[in-house]
């Protein structure tokens, strides 16, 4: 696997098709594995050659496959958990796959709702028939969000009666947990590729 900007123990060399760039190491002192932070960043995905665009769900729809692209990355978020009762939501769960698309033309599009008061998150998902990948909406009483079919499957954060409203992968602006009505709803991004 290829590494960008990093040149101390692996060479700058560009990515093939089949790599996957996972972030950049922006302080030039030095590699990875010496405990430096290495951040994923859109910016990061971007130099990897064959990028076409990107498709962000914030509702439930249908992806539908463009001319050219045949790989995606798709992230999925489900709906923040709706405190109540001295109970603080959970975060939403987030999935995340690269898929090969060439016999995929569509895929159903699942937006989990935030809680409301005293309720569960809803699942968001992906589903083409084939594949299914799931990010499971947080609870209630404050239990994170479970993820499933994805290569990386990352649970929400723990409700929290500290801060009342706790952030999900994409922090607090999609599956965010929360006291009350205070939760978001879920996402899903697909990034495309050739």
């Amino acid at each position: 696997m290829a590494k960008i900007n990093d040149t101390t123990t692996f060479p700058n060399t560009t990515p093939a098709l089949d790599d996957f760039v996972i972030g950049t190491d922006v302080s030039d002192t030095g590699n990875s594995a010496d405990g430096e932070v290495v951040t994923f960043t859109l910016d990061a995905i971007t130099k990897l050659g064959g990028f076409k665009g990107i498709q962000v769900f914030t509702s439930s729809g249908t992806w539908t496959r463009p001319t050219g692209v045949n790989n995606v990355l798709v992230f999925v978020t489900g709906g923040g958990g709706g405190g109540g009762g001295g109970t603080y939501g959970g975060a939403g769960g987030t999935a995340i796959k690269r898929l090969s698309v060439t016999g995929i033309a569509s895929s159903t599009i699942t937006i989990g709702a935030g809680g409301g008061s005293s309720s569960d998150g809803g699942s968001s998902s992906w589903a083409d028939g084939t594949n299914t990948i799931t990010g499971g909406g947080g609870g209630r009483f404050g239990t994170s969000g479970g993820a499933s079919g994805g290569d990386i499957n990352l649970s929400g954060v723990v409700g929290n009666s500290a801060t009342y409203e706790v952030g999900s992968f994409w922090g607090p602006s999609y599956g965010k947990g929360g006291a009350g009505t205070g939760s978001t709803a879920g996402i899903v991004v697909v990034f495309e590729f050739s």
